[in-house]
């Protein structure tokens, strides 16, 4: 009888340690599977729909990875090459990862522009590939467009230095003049523009985007 005992405590001691490290490794998963949201993130973006997708993911994607690990023991981040399952789920929560960081990239470059006195509409400017020098210029289009003799101000000494940049030496201190008027009418017809000396949208077209 003792023998008998000894033989059964020897069987199921193995088996227990095995479904008590089973369930314990079902709660403690071998990483942090809770996505590490970026601490700069422009909350008051453009497009609020991609505020709510990029927080909502971020739960979501936690959820998934953890799901896969208590449910299958799947660590999706480090999936076994020779599980399909597991190569399955760690498709997927790669594509949610590449969203999710895709958004945050977004977010974050809007905050800094925004730190940097930039707004919404100068943002999506920045998003559609205008350089981010000429961004706050080209929300302010209708600023520029009409400029000419007798306009001051920082409109003017833009447009006077991007003659400069195109050959047309001037003087750039914000004040359109006849040296301004003149550079303008130059580059008109360099272009095959109307020289009128006055900056219309088609002038603003060939000297900022062109």
């Amino acid at each position: 009888m003792k023998k008998l005992l000894i033989v059964v405590i020897v069987i199921t001691l193995p088996l227990i340690t095995f479904f008590q490290y089973k369930n314990y490794r079902r709660f403690h998963p071998p990483v942090n599977y809770e996505y590490a949201l970026a601490e700069n993130v422009d909350v008051n973006y453009h497009d609020p729909s991609m505020v709510e997708e990029y927080f909502s993911k971020s739960v979501e994607i936690s959820a998934f990875a953890r799901k896969a690990w208590s449910n299958e023991s799947i660590d999706v981040r480090f999936p076994d090459e020779n599980d399909q399952t597991a190569l399955t789920q760690a498709a997927y929560y790669n594509q949610l990862l590449a969203r999710l960081q895709h958004i945050e990239t977004l977010l974050s470059q809007s905050a800094d522009l925004k730190s940097r006195g930039f707004n919404n509409e100068d943002v999506k400017l920045v998003e559609s590939g205008v350089p981010e020098n000429l961004a706050k210029w080209m929300a302010q289009k209708d600023q520029l467009i009409g400029l000419s003799v007798g306009s001051r101000g920082e409109e003017v000494w833009l447009l006077q230095t991007y003659l400069e940049n195109k050959g047309l030496d001037h003087t750039v201190d914000g004040v359109f003049g006849a040296a301004t008027q003149s550079a303008l009418r130059q580059f008109q017809q360099n272009n095959g523009l109307y020289p009128s000396g006055a900056m219309s949208e088609r002038t603003f077209e060939k000297l900022f985007l062109e």
